[in-house]
């Protein structure tokens, strides 16, 4: 009869310290104990030591009392490094490996050729575009201030600010909105919207509003100055709707 053989066990001290401590790998971890490569994984699921990504390493020590890491490695720039990327990256942090990565003239030119096409479509630029408005709230600026007093005085409670992304048609978001027709007001800066690029978008803006049955009126910057004559064209505008 043969004799069953018996498994090579590990203690938890030393795959602590060998793994997680010293950074090594399950094939390292074997060699500096005297075992094979699964031998080391199996005694990592005995113990319930997480086994750790390409990216991640001196996160887990902190997850174990026994161990301690003392090793700390610090980037050109200062920043503590703390994925093993880093540290075989000539000791750069992963902004530093960034900057050097899009120095590559290459890869730049592909990033961007790919981005380009990600932003042609218009639900993934309407999402984008509703996560910065979350992450950034914008607030009414001094324009678009005052055009909400002068409408407030004029009509009271009867438009609505939404430029800081409450509401969205299309891939665009006004400025005042009429609670109960479909109009809309928006403001516009003399030096921004006279730009070309500007002038294009702008355009795609208003066929964008007349599609879904929005009404428009613009409002451009110097024209907040002559308070009576505005007061004239919003008036006209909430009538007509022309």
């Amino acid at each position: 009869m043969k004799e069953a053989k018996t498994r090579f066990k590990l203690k938890k001290k030393d795959l602590i310290k060998e793994y997680i401590i010293n950074h090594k790998s399950c094939r390292i971890v074997g060699l500096a104990l005297g075992c094979n490569k699964t031998t080391v994984m199996r005694g990592l699921k005995q113990w319930k030591i997480k086994r750790r990504g390409t990216f991640q390493v001196g996160k887990l020590a902190s997850n174990y009392k026994d161990s301690r890491s003392t090793k700390e490695y610090y980037c050109k720039c200062g920043k503590k490094i703390h994925s093993i990327t880093g540290i075989y990256k000539k000791g750069n942090c992963t902004s530093c490996a960034l900057k050097l990565v899009w120095k590559n003239k290459t890869f730049k030119n592909k990033r961007i050729k790919a981005m380009k096409k990600q932003w042609a479509d218009s639900k993934y630029k309407k999402q984008q575009l509703k996560i910065m408005c979350k992450g950034r709230p914008r607030t009414l600026n001094k324009p678009e201030s005052k055009l909400l007093t002068l409408l407030n005085k004029i009509f009271l409670n009867q438009y609505n600010f939404v430029g800081n992304g409450k509401l969205w048609i299309g891939i665009f978001n006004p400025d005042f909105i009429h609670t109960a027709d479909k109009k809309i007001i928006e403001v516009y800066g003399d030096y921004w919207h006279n730009l070309v690029t500007a002038k294009k978008r702008d355009k795609q803006r208003l066929k964008v509003y007349n599609k879904h049955g929005y009404k428009t009126l613009i409002v451009w910057e110097h024209e907040l100055k002559d308070v009576e004559m505005l007061k004239e064209k919003i008036v006209e505008f909430n009538k007509k709707g022309v």
